[in-house]
């Protein structure tokens, strides 16, 4: 081989190398361009667990999945929990002491509680599973009202 066909030779090398460089470096250039100009917001966000915190860092609300489907839960300021949300059961608490004073359960079961001492206030129901009934306590816990709700 000649001095000029080795000098081709390694040029024709030399600009596939270039070639291949040059490609390289357009499509990492195509690819940041492409996530600069992207708002960042990603349209799925998976875990098992997700908490929001207040200005303070403390817990404001947590979302949390598990076999038994998924739940809601809201704190206040002092973190204690005053709402719960999970498939078939509704809870609402008194945040100063924890007490519960509203229900709502899977098969039609509502409570509603005294905040101040946790003693019932007022249920309804259905007691045999066909007929709704109505029940409405005094605070030293008899009953005021109770009876089948009306037809």
């Amino acid at each position: 081989m000649s001095h000029l066909e080795d000098r081709i030779s390694k040029l024709e090398v030399s600009m596939v190398r270039w070639r291949r460089a040059a490609i390289g470096l357009g499509l990492i250039g195509v690819a940041a361009l492409t996530m600069a100009a992207s708002d960042g917001v990603q349209n799925v966000i998976q875990a098992k667990r997700i908490l929001v915190l207040n200005d303070e860092g403390k817990v404001a609300m947590q979302l949390t999945g598990g076999s038994y489907g998924g739940s809601l839960e809201l704190y206040n300021e002092d973190e204690k929990r005053v709402f719960s949300l999970t498939p078939g059961y509704l809870q609402m608490m008194n945040g100063k002491n924890a007490k519960t004073i509203f229900t709502i359960e899977q098969h039609g079961l509502m409570n509603l509680t005294s905040s101040k001492d946790g003693n019932p206030i007022l249920q309804a129901g259905r007691s045999d599973g066909k007929y709704g009934y109505i029940q409405i306590q005094n605070a030293d816990g008899s009953n005021t009202m109770y009876g089948p709700a009306w037809r």
